[in-house]
């Protein structure tokens, strides 16, 4: 698991500490109340982060074992997010983005998702688009929410084995084809 401030955290700070670094020059013992800000602000997001640090436990990502995918072509498909029984206070809301491999591009970034009951699980759609044909390998999924106040971004990675087949578009050719041998015939050659 992984976590970095949001932006919640970097207002609060630029909201009282940045001021409160002022005292000091107009106040007397302003630095005792500066003093204190910063521990207020370092006690509140290390509240936050203790409070919030199994927030992800219990939950686990599903990819399809294969996608095949069009040529420059927009392709659907279905990921999976499950909630274990034992799992502690998950978030309402969840994260979801997946490592895509050079040559495969998101249509989305991420997908947010609402975490089911606990046993159960709950089906999401995402996109992939690729420019070029072959087949590539997708490694990890990754799970993202806010800390319980909000001054945290916390993340979780998850290991994937899932197989994408990006292939041109059959039809196309064979309408490219029949365009082509069509007109040669037109002309008499065969």
């Amino acid at each position: 698991m992984s976590f970095s401030p949001s932006g919640r955290l970097l207002w609060l700070v630029g909201l009282t500490f940045v001021p409160a670094c002022v005292l000091p020059a107009v106040v007397p013992k302003g630095g005792l109340y500066t003093g204190v800000v910063a521990v207020l602000v370092v006690f509140a997001a290390a509240l936050d982060l203790l409070l919030s640090w199994r927030t992800l436990e219990g939950l686990q990502v599903m990819l399809p074992a294969s996608i095949r995918a069009v040529l420059n072509e927009k392709q659907n498909f279905r990921i999976e997010l499950h909630r274990d029984v034992k799992a502690r206070r998950p978030p309402r809301l969840v994260r979801i983005a997946i490592a895509l491999p050079q040559g495969v591009e998101p249509v989305a970034d991420d997908i947010t998702i609402a975490v089911p009951e606990a046993g159960h699980g709950v089906a999401a759609e995402m996109s992939l688009m690729s420019a070029q044909r072959g087949e590539y390998g997708m490694t990890q999924a990754f799970l993202g929410t806010a800390s319980a106040l909000g001054l945290w971004q916390l993340r979780k990675a998850f290991a994937a084995s899932s197989r994408i087949l990006v292939q041109p578009a059959l039809a196309a050719i064979s309408k490219e084809t029949a365009k082509i041998l069509t007109a040669r015939r037109a002309c008499g050659r065969s």
